[in-house]
Formats: structure tokens, C-alpha cells, sequence
């Protein structure tokens, strides 16, 4: 979906609906919340991990990293992901905010 951000307007579609018509950066404007990409050595597992974990929405890989959405968006969860997956023995683990694409939005509005 990287060329979709050089179209004029894009479509999105699942099974022949269309879930959305609009710019790409209009598309994109619209993700609701934050997303957060997050890394660590065992990749795999740390997929598997984050998604066990209570708090999370979404979590998808993309890329080197994994996008992850928090049900409930606060500094707080945040911590506890981190605490979590440090008692789960993840290492070299980086975590930041990150703009969605086109892609985050599909998956998005998929469910």
C-alpha cells in the first residue's frame, strides 16, 4: 500500500464494500487515537506477548516493528505494557509514538 499515498484519492475495500473513499492523508487523518510502534530482539514472541497482554486494542506487524493501539490510551498502560514485557525476558526493547499510513487504517477499519 506504499503507492497508495501517491494517488489523488483511494478506496478501501474488503470483500467488495468500500469502507472508505478519500485522500490518503484524509484517510489517514481520520485513525482514531494514537499508534505506537514498538521492537525487541524476539520479534516472534514479543507479537504473541503483546497481544496477550490486557490493555492492548490492536497489535499488527508492519515492517521491523510491531503497531500496537491501547484500549485505553494512558501513560499508565503504557508502563504496565513495559513492565510486562520486561517480566516476559524481551530485551533491547524501543517503544514510540508513530504516524499511521494507509495500511494502519485498512487493518483499522477492517474490524
Amino acid at each position: 500500500m506504499d503507492e497508495a499515498v501517491l494517488c489523488e484519492r483511494i478506496a478501501l475495500l474488503q470483500n467488495g464494500k468500500i469502507l472508505t473513499i478519500n485522500t490518503p492523508e484524509k484517510i489517514v487523518a481520520q485513525y482514531p487515537g494514537k499508534l505506537y510502534a514498538v521492537k525487541s530482539d524476539k520479534m516472534s514472541q514479543l507479537l504473541r506477548d503483546i497481544r496477550e497482554f490486557d490493555g492492548i486494542d490492536s497489535c499488527n506487524s508492519f515492517g521491523e516493528y510491531h503497531h500496537i493501539g491501547f484500549r485505553d490510551d494512558k501513560e499508565s498502560e503504557h508502563k504496565n505494557l513495559l513492565t510486562y514485557l520486561n517480566l516476559k525476558n524481551h530485551q533491547n526493547i524501543e517503544f514510540e509514538i508513530t504516524t499511521p499510513t494507509v495500511e494502519d487504517c485498512f487493518i483499522n477499519l477492517m474490524h
